[in-house]
C-alpha cells in the first residue's frame, strides 16, 4: 500500500469536510445566493467611485462567504477574486452590498457597505455594455450567473439600478433573473441623486401608483365621422415602487355611464410587479346628431393604504355638429410644415420660442377663398389615418374671417401670433404623408400629398423642405412652392414677395505698395560719429544709403 498516496487522498477529504463544514454545506446549492440588484453606469458619481451590486441568501440559514469567489464575466474572460479569505457571515434572508467604494462621501452615498469588491482595484469594473456577474461556493460551484446585453434585453439606464423584480425566494429564482424582462430600472432616489435600493429588496418597499391621467381625461372632440365612434382610449398605470401594485377594481360610477364603458368587462384585477406598466381601456359612444360635453367619473380602488387607495379620475368628450357644407374649396390649406428642422437648427414657427422639438413646430395654415366667413364648427384636420383617435376637430363656434388665415400647430404655445391658432395636429411624415381638410360631413375641402403619401385622390406637393414650408406660390393658386424658413408667411398671404437672395460683389483686396526707402537725416552732418565733418561722412553716407536705412541709422 502507497502510504504517502492514501494519507494524500485522506488529507483531501478531510480538508475538503472542514472548508464544508466552515462555509455552510446547504448554501452549495444553485440560487441559493441570487443578484438581485446592479449598478453599473452611476451618474453623480464615475463609475470607478459609485458602481455596486446586490445579492440576496435565499436560505433559512447563515452562510459563511468565507473563500467564496466573485466572477466578473467580462469580454476579456472571468475576473476570480475571493471575497474574503476570513469568516464573513452572510445572515439568512438578508441582501449584501459590494461596492467598489465603501465610503459614502467618495460611492454616491450609499448605505453601509458590507463588502468593498475584491482587492478594489481598477481593472475590476462593470461594463455599462454588455457583462456578467457570477458567485462561485467555496467548493467550485456555480451559484448564481447574470449576464446584461446592453439594452437588448435588460435595462440599460444611467444613474438608475438594474432591479431584479421577481419573487426572490422562488426556487428558481436563479434561472429568472438571467431573463431581461425580469428586471426593471430602479424609481427610488438614494443618497446624492442616482436611483435604486442598495442592500434592501423591492419586496421591503410599498407600491406606488403612477397613472395618466391623473385627473381628467379628456377624450378630445368627434364630429360623429371623424374620429368615428366609439372612441377608444387607455389609462395607463406603472408600479414605481416595490412589492406588487393592485388594480383591484374598476367601474364608471357617476355621470354618463350609459355613453362610457369599460372595454374589457367584467374586469379583472391587475397586479404589477416593480417597474410594469399595464393600462385600461375605456369606450365612448353616442348616436345622438346634437352638440354636447359629456362627462363621466371612473374609479379604481387599490392595494395602496388609506387614503391613497382610491383614485378618481373625470371623463370628457365632445361632439361638435357641423353646419351645412359651403361650395367645394371655400376654405382650402395654404401653407404647411411637416419637417421643421434643416441643418440641425429647428425653426420656431409656433412662435413660443422654445426650439427643441421639431414635431411641435409642424403646422397648417387655413385660408378662405370667400368674401364671407365661414363657419368650421366640426371640422377636422389629418394626415394619413384619415379616421383614427389623432385627428383634429374644431370646437363648435369657430369661423374663419374672409379672405382670411387659420392656423393649426401640432404643439407649443402658439398665442403670441395675432390670429386664431390651435394646437392639436396630427404628428406629419418626413417620408411621405398626406393632409385633409373635411368639412365635418364627409366631404374633402383639400388633400395634399408628399413624397410617398402621394395617391391618385390627393394633390401632389413638392417635398424635401429640409426646415422650410410647403406653400402656394400665391394664396389659393394651383402652384406650390418649397420656401426657405426666412420666407415662410404663417397666416398671412403668401402674395408677399419673395426677395431674391441678394449677391453682395465680393471686394478686391487693395494691393500692398512696394516700400520705398526714403532717406531721412535725423542727426548732424557728421555721419561717422567722430566728432568732425570731412570726407569721411560722405562715404558713411552713400553706405547707409545703398543699403537702405535711414540716415545715420545703427
Amino acid at each position: 500500500m502507497n502510504m504517502s498516496k492514501t494519507c494524500h487522498t485522506i488529507c483531501r477529504v478531510y480538508l475538503g469536510f472542514l472548508v464544508a463544514f466552515s462555509t455552510h454545506v446547504g448554501a452549495q446549492n444553485p440560487g441559493n445566493i441570487i443578484f438581485t440588484e446592479i449598478m453599473q453606469n452611476p451618474d453623480v458619481v464615475d463609475d470607478a467611485s459609485g458602481e455596486w451590486f446586490e445579492i440576496y441568501n435565499q436560505t433559512s440559514s447563515d452562510i459563511n462567504l468565507q473563500n467564496w469567489v466573485l466572477k466578473n464575466l467580462d469580454i476579456d474572460g472571468p475576473d476570480p477574486r475571493i471575497i474574503s479569505t476570513q469568516q464573513l457571515i452572510f445572515p439568512a434572508k438578508s441582501y449584501f452590498l459590494f461596492a467598489v467604494e465603501g465610503d459614502p462621501a467618495q460611492n454616491g452615498g450609499l448605505p453601509p457597505v458590507d463588502v468593498v469588491f475584491p482587492d478594489n482595484v481598477g481593472t475590476y469594473r462593470l461594463s455599462n455594455g454588455s457583462d456578467g456577474l457570477q458567485i462561485v461556493g467555496p467548493l467550485g460551484d456555480v451559484i448564481d450567473s447574470v449576464f446584461w446585453d446592453n439594452g437588448a434585453t435588460f435595462p440599460d439606464p444611467t444613474g438608475r439600478s438594474m432591479q431584479y423584480i421577481r419573487n426572490v425566494n422562488d426556487p428558481n429564482a436563479h434561472v429568472l433573473n438571467n431573463s431581461g424582462s425580469n428586471w426593471t430600472s430602479a424609481e427610488r432616489p438614494y443618497g446624492l441623486g442616482d436611483r435604486g435600493t442598495p442592500g434592501a429588496g423591492l419586496e421591503d418597499l410599498d407600491p406606488i401608483l403612477d397613472i395618466d391621467p391623473e385627473d381628467v381625461f379628456d377624450f378630445g372632440r368627434t364630429n360623429l365621422k371623424n374620429p368615428p365612434l366609439p372612441l377608444i382610449k387607455d389609462i395607463d398605470i406603472e408600479n414605481d415602487g416595490g412589492g406588487t401594485l393592485s388594480i383591484l377594481t374598476a367601474a364608471i360610477t357617476s355621470g354618463a355611464t350609459a355613453n362610457f364603458s369599460l372595454v374589457n368587462k367584467p374586469f379583472q384585477v391587475i397586479n404589477l410587479l416593480p417597474g410594469k406598466r399595464g393600462d385600461i381601456d375605456i369606450s365612448f359612444f353616442t348616436d345622438v346628431a346634437e352638440n354636447r360635453t359629456y362627462a363621466a367619473e371612473i374609479t379604481l380602488t387599490t392595494n395602496l393604504p388609506s387614503p391613497t387607495d382610491t383614485v378618481t379620475i373625470d371623463l370628457i368628450a365632445e361632439v361638435v355638429i357641423p353646419n351645412p357644407a359651403p361650395a367645394p374649396r371655400s376654405v382650402i390649406i395654404n401653407e404647411f410644415c411637416y419637417d421643421a428642422q434643416g441643418g440641425g437648427i429647428v425653426n420656431d414657427y409656433n412662435g413660443d420660442g422654445v426650439k427643441v422639438n421639431p414635431d411641435e413646430e409642424e403646422f397648417a395654415e387655413l385660408y378662405n377663398t370667400r368674401d364671407g366667413a365661414v363657419d368650421l364648427s366640426g371640422w377636422s384636420v389629418d394626415d394619413d389615418n384619415v379616421e383614427n383617435e389623432n385627428t383634429f376637430v374644431f370646437p363648435l363656434g369657430v369661423s374663419i374671417p374672409p379672405k382670411g388665415f387659420l392656423v393649426v400647430f401640432s404643439g407649443g404655445d402658439p398665442s403670441n401670433y395675432p390670429f386664431q391658432t390651435f394646437t392639436g395636429l396630427a404628428a406629419l411624415g418626413n417620408t411621405g404623408d398626406r393632409l385633409y381638410l373635411s368639412d365635418g360631413t364627409g366631404t374633402y375641402q383639400d388633400a395634399l400629398g408628399w413624397e410617398g403619401g402621394i395617391i391618385a385622390s390627393v394633390t401632389p406637393v413638392p417635398s424635401e423642405a429640409n426646415g422650410g414650408v410647403m406653400a402656394r406660390e400665391k394664396d389659393a393658386s394651383s402652384t406650390w412652392r418649397v420656401r426657405g424658413p426666412q420666407f415662410a408667411t404663417v397666416g398671412r398671404t403668401n402674395d408677399l414677395a419673395v426677395p431674391s437672395p441678394t449677391v453682395t460683389p465680393t471686394s478686391q483686396p487693395t494691393p500692398t505698395p512696394t516700400p520705398t526707402f526714403t532717406p531721412v537725416d535725423t542727426r548732424s552732418a557728421d555721419f561717422d560719429d567722430d566728432q568732425d565733418v570731412d570726407a569721411n561722412d560722405l562715404l558713411q553716407f552713400y553706405r547707409e544709403w545703398r543699403d537702405q536705412r535711414s540716415v545715420g541709422s545703427k
